[in-house]
């Protein structure tokens, strides 16, 4: 015999199980947005170290982002990692090559260890790209 008490556990149920398989991966994509802000507002002011954490933290959650790889590679080359900073715009580049930002950065990060002419080549390609 089905009772209100049966019904309303039944309801219950359903409502919990609604919330875990469709309501709690919602919240992914904003942890995601929330980690990515931080490490940007990090960057913009200047706490070159702790984005550069943030930024590790949200690429080894996120390793195929483009944007964060540039992002971080500009970190990278902020605090002395030009190397770093490269091998970033490199992956940036592969993941996403018509985005141009990558480009710019590299040959900024070239102009930093002195690789002038690769550097001005990427730049030239990346002003008339436009």
């Amino acid at each position: 015999m089905i009772t209100f008490k049966k019904v309303k556990v039944c309801f219950l149920l359903i409502f919990i199980f609604f919330n875990i398989f469709y309501i709690a991966p919602c919240y992914s994509l904003s942890l995601r947005e929330d980690l990515f802000q931080n490490a940007l507002e990090l960057s913009s002011s200047g706490k070159f170290h702790l984005a550069l954490q943030e930024w590790n933290q949200y690429l080894d959650s996120y390793p195929d982002d483009a944007a964060g790889l540039s992002n971080r590679g500009n970190v990278r080359l902020v605090v002395g990692d030009v190397k770093g900073s490269i091998d970033d715009q490199n992956k940036a580049i592969s993941l996403n090559p018509s985005e141009i930002d990558p480009y710019i950065n590299r040959g900024i990060a070239e102009e930093a260890l002195g690789l002038w002419s690769q550097a001005k080549k990427r730049l030239y390609v990346c002003y008339f790209a436009r």
